[in-house]
C-alpha cells in the first residue's frame, strides 16, 4: 500500500486550497491526487486537521465567497 505523499498533504492549508479551488475536482480525485489510499481516509484526514469533511470545508467556503 502506497502511503500519502508527507509534503503533499503534511499542510492542512495546501488540503483547504485543493478542496475549495478545485470546484471541478470530486473530493475522490482530490483525495487520489494525494496519494490517500481511499475517499473515508482522506474524509478522515482533513475532518481531524480541519474540524469539518471536505465537503463541510467546500461549502463553507462557497458560502463565504457570496
Amino acid at each position: 500500500m502506497n502511503r500519502p505523499r508527507e509534503e503533499s498533504y503534511s499542510s492542512t492549508k495546501t488540503l483547504g486550497k485543493r478542496c475549495t479551488t478545485s470546484l471541478s475536482e470530486s473530493i475522490k480525485e482530490i483525495s487520489l491526487f494525494f496519494d490517500f489510499p481511499n475517499v473515508s481516509f482522506f474524509t478522515k484526514y482533513v475532518k481531524k486537521n480541519l474540524g469539518m469533511t471536505p465537503t463541510e470545508f467546500r461549502n463553507k467556503k462557497e458560502e463565504a465567497s457570496e
